[in-house]
């Protein structure tokens, strides 16, 4: 049994083949699939911590803020990615 799930499509290293498994689950926050996914998903992820009843993260929100005030041209894509996190957590 895996430790760790990866939705890589790639072989994974000799050194990990024990403990990652592939996964096609779009949603994976995994440390070998953070890398790529856009910037802006991943400030947006940030700001969410691990343990929901410790809040949000005030200085990841920080940067997110800065990153949106710098790019304006994906305030788009950050607005709709941050309402579907935030609903997400909402609904559970």
């Amino acid at each position: 049994m895996a430790l760790v799930r990866c939705c890589l499509e790639v072989a994974a290293p000799e050194i990990f083949g024990s403990f990652i498994q592939k996964c096609t689950d779009p949603d994976c926050y995994y440390w070998c699939c953070s890398a790529l996914r856009p910037r802006y998903k991943r400030l947006v992820d940030n700001i969410f911590p691990v343990n929901p009843q410790d809040g949000l993260v005030k200085n990841n929100m920080e940067k997110l803020t800065f990153y949106s005030l710098s790019s304006p041209e994906k305030l788009d894509r950050i607005g709709e990615y941050l309402f579907q996190r935030a609903s997400r957590d909402i609904y559970r």
